[in-house]
This record gives structure tokens, sequence and C-alpha cells, in this order.
């Protein structure tokens, strides 16, 4: 059997992704580089047709590199979308988290995409230090994700176009873009998260 070039590289992703033991190990420190796997195990939503929302199944399996990657990497405007003033911002102090800032990047394997890295809040237990949760906002076609580095995981749009389009838009070359009355689909999703 013959596979593309593209096809061998997500082939050879994916094995190796599948022999990693899941270390689940804590993550205690705001400098520590690490690597999640997270994997969608079901969505459900809502699809705007003929006028009205839809109830609908999404389909799931999605699964998602989720990097955290230097301050260096984020100094390279090509691959990064965050900025510095925000990574040392001083931490936000809550009763019994503290709140920072850490660059992420974000590789979907299936469908082979890699969005560019972005600031994603990250939740730290002020007792023992611990990084417990993840919050990275919906962007460049990615939805919001709000995950536990060894534990679950949430995902929603939540840009929503609830006004009507008020004519169907075109392409340049005349083909249909989006019809008159459009509206987004709505979904939400939960998955599990392991470090690797």
């Amino acid at each position: 059997m013959n596979y593309n070039p593209s096809m061998k590289k997500l082939l050879l992703l994916v094995s190796l992704i599948l022999t990693f033991n899941f270390s689940n190990a804590e993550i205690t420190s705001y400098d520590e580089q690490f690597t999640i796997f997270c994997e969608i195990e079901s969505s459900t939503g809502f699809n705007w047709s003929n006028g009205n929302w839809h109830q609908t199944k999404f389909k799931a399996g999605q699964q998602y590199l989720i990097k955290k990657e230097s301050e260096e990497h984020s100094k390279d405007k090509n691959v990064s979308l965050c900025p510095l003033k925000i990574l040392k911002k001083e931490p936000e102090d809550f009763p019994y988290s503290v709140v920072r800032y850490g660059c992420y990047s974000m590789k979907e394997l299936k469908s082979n995409k890699n969005y560019v890295s972005e600031p994603c809040r990250e939740w730290w237990d002020k007792d023992s230090m611990e990084l417990f949760k993840l919050s990275c906002p919906q962007s460049s076609g990615r939805p919001k994700m709000v995950f536990k580095p060894n534990g679950l995981m949430h995902i929603h749009n939540d840009e929503l176009n609830l006004n009507a389009n008020p004519k169907a838009q075109y392409f340049s070359n005349g083909d249909l873009y989006l019809p008159a009355d459009y509206k987004n689909s709505m979904f939400i999703g939960f998955g599990r998260c392991s470090t690797i």
C-alpha cells in the first residue's frame, strides 16, 4: 500500500503517541515545559437550517497535542501570538489558587492542523503549587478548551452569530459562501487528557 508523505508523518506521530507511557506526572513548576495528549469522547449541539436550530450529534474522536512553549518561542511572531507582557503579567491571587498565563501550541492530530501558539490561563493550587487546570480561548478555528493536565477536558464554541445574516454572501467567483440567515453551529464536547 502506498502512502503520501503527509500520511506517513501522521501515522508515525500517532504510533509514537500510542507507544508513549502516559506519565500522569504532576506539573509543579511554572517554567516546566510539557506536552499533553487529549481526545474528545463525545460532542453534541445544534445546527442552524431552515430558520431554526436543530439538535445534532457531532463527530467525536478529535485528538490534540498541547505543548507549553518556552519564552523564546513566544518571541517568534511567525508561530506565536503570545505577547511577553501577558506572560510576564503578575499572577492573579485567589483564595485557593494562583492564575498565570503560559504560551501553548496545539496540534489537531487527525486533521493535521497546527494552530498558532496562544496564551492560556493556568490555574495553580496555592497549597501544593500543582497545575490543576488550563483554559485556552477559542481562536483560529479551534474551540475554547478547559482541561486538567491529567483529567477531563471540556470544549465548546463561544463566538456565535446570533444576528440574522441579511443577505447571502458570495465568493468573488460567484459561488455561495454563506446563505441568507446563516448562523454558526453551537457545540459542546468532553474528553480526557494526560501528560506524556
